[in-house]
């Protein structure tokens, strides 16, 4: 990578539902698991997902089982501390 590649871990990447492994980790690879927040367009997109069950089992394929709770819950509340103390949630 170039030089403006530690910059890279300066942000948030919104994947907004995509699963897929090859989105993930070119995501992940500049930019860590701690800067991607997974599916932030949820409440839109809840009549794709109409079954009962997890809507992004490929998540597995990148992410550890903490990784994949810190990329759909924890991150997300450490990008938003007003909404996470709100509702008074933790992140994990």
């Amino acid at each position: 990578m170039d030089d403006s590649s530690p910059h890279f871990r300066e942000i948030f990447y919104d994947t907004a539902l995509s699963p897929a492994p090859q989105a993930m980790r070119s995501v992940r690879e500049p930019a860590g698991t701690e800067r991607v927040p997974f599916a932030t367009d949820w409440p839109f997109t809840s009549a794709l997902f109409l079954a009962a069950g997890d809507p992004a089992p490929q998540l597995n394929e990148t992410f550890s089982p903490a990784e994949r709770l810190a990329v759909e819950r924890s991150n997300a509340l450490t990008q938003f501390p007003a909404l996470a103390a709100r509702i008074g949630a933790k992140p994990a």
